[in-house]
């Protein structure tokens, strides 16, 4: 009994398998293999990709390095580099707009790529900055004050940020307003911009830049002693700027103190670049003819003048403080 039921059991096995061997020849020939299903790479989202961390980091090094090197097409190929392996990187896009905004002219690109940084980062106070910049350079006063201040509310000890907003009232100056038909009412920003350089200067008291916008700004407001002083800190700190010793000899002229004007300008010979002495020896040339009243020195002065940067004539020639010198047969010469 024991031994029949166990050829029973083996029986019912073997119609088993046979029925499995029949359904598999009926699916699948059996001198074809059985089909393999793959996924391929393209069938996956690029969502799902992991980012790698590295390489991400990477590609933002590489653009920060090509950009310090003055290779900008390869910096943006390493920042968009960057966006494609993670389209939600805001350094990336930040990157790709000082490019466009530094080192090319597509201003509005560059928006775009500063818009796109601060979309995916509100809290990035250099793309509000890098905005303000761009606005600034095309005479959108309003947006670009809105965007330092916004970078400003961000980053209160961002001292570059107070500094630009200075700078643009500054160069702005007076505006007008209308509050009626004819009715016109001058708003100064010297003020406002003057307050916005004393942050700069207080967050960084060496700031050089700072120190000759708040200058001029102070000379605007008639100011002169103030701003003596403070031309004086920028020439400190920055031996070379021309314009600083210009500006320092213009105060002392409007304070008539002339003979120091005169050596504050003879300083700046010893220490600005030899190429941007013509404008040192104009300015000495017309003190020296309507405030000295030396017209042998003013035409010395002009002489070397023009001798550096010959296109000062037609200046020359239409420069009201040397109405004195016109009837003279020597600064007559300069102009045969």
């Amino acid at each position: 009994m024991f031994a029949a039921k166990i050829v029973v059991i083996f029986l019912s096995l073997t119609v088993h398998s046979l029925q499995y061997a029949g359904d598999l020849r009926t699916e699948t020939p059996l001198n074809q293999p059985l089909p393999l299903t793959f996924t391929s790479e393209a069938s996956v989202s690029s969502e799902s990709k992991p980012i790698t961390t590295s390489e991400l980091r990477n590609y933002l090094k590489q653009g920060d390095l090509l950009i310090a090197s003055d290779k900008f097409d390869e910096a943006m190929q390493a920042y968009d580099k960057a966006i494609a392996l993670d389209p939600h990187c805001e350094e990336a896009f930040y990157g790709k707009g000082k490019v466009l905004s530094h080192y090319t002219s597509e201003a509005d690109k560059a928006i775009e790529a500063f818009n796109k940084a601060s979309e995916l980062n509100p809290y990035y106070a250099e793309a509000y900055f890098e905005k303000g910049k761009i606005f600034s350079n095309t005479g959108k006063v309003d947006k670009a004050i809105q965007a330092y201040d916004k970078a400003i509310q961000l980053k209160p000890d961002f001292a570059d940020a107070f500094y630009e907003k200075g700078s643009i009232l500054e160069v702005t100056g007076s505006t007008i307003q209308m509050e009626d038909p004819g009715n016109e009412v001058v708003i100064s920003n010297f003020s406002e911009a003057i307050q916005a350089l004393n942050r700069a200067i207080e967050l960084k008291p060496n700031f050089a830049k700072a120190h000759f916008i708040k200058g001029i700004a102070l000379m605007q407001l008639d100011k002169y002693n103030d701003a003596i002083e403070t031309l004086n800190k920028a020439i400190e700190l920055d031996p070379r700027n021309t314009q600083a010793y210009i500006q320092k000899a213009r105060s002392l002229e409007r304070l008539a103190l002339y003979d120091e004007a005169i050596q504050t300008l003879d300083k700046a010979t010893g220490a600005i670049p030899s190429e941007e002495l013509d404008v040192i020896y104009y300015e000495k040339a017309m003190i020296y003819a309507a405030d000295l009243n030396d017209a042998e020195k003013a035409i010395e002065n002009l002489k070397q003048c023009l001798e550096i940067n010959w296109s000062y004539i037609k200046v020359a020639g239409a420069e009201e403080k040397f109405k004195s010198l016109k009837k003279l047969r020597e600064f007559q010469m300069l102009f045969e």
